[in-house]
């Protein structure tokens, strides 16, 4: 999916995401291309979000693998419940 934001000229790809019996076919990297080709008159920048850590590893080996390069870092904010 790609959501576009016309007033700030941005793509943004998400989900994004392999079935982990289809990883390492090329069938990731190909869904970015296609997607970033069809912004790419439109886009002034295109954004996708990975997960931190260990976890995120593999998506972010992809997603530099077609030109993105880590724009910011997230913190995480958590509110318990009273009592908890």
């Amino acid at each position: 999916i790609v959501w576009w934001d016309p007033a700030m000229r941005t793509a943004e790809l998400e989900p994004v995401g392999t079935a982990a019996c289809f990883r390492g076919r090329g069938y990731g990297k190909a869904l970015l291309c296609y997607a970033l080709a069809r912004v790419g008159g439109w886009a002034a920048q295109a954004i996708v979000v990975s997960r931190t850590g260990e976890a995120g590893t593999a998506a972010r080996a992809l997603y530099a693998s077609v030109g993105f390069q880590r724009a910011f870092g997230f913190e995480r904010w958590v509110k318990l419940p009273a009592g908890a």
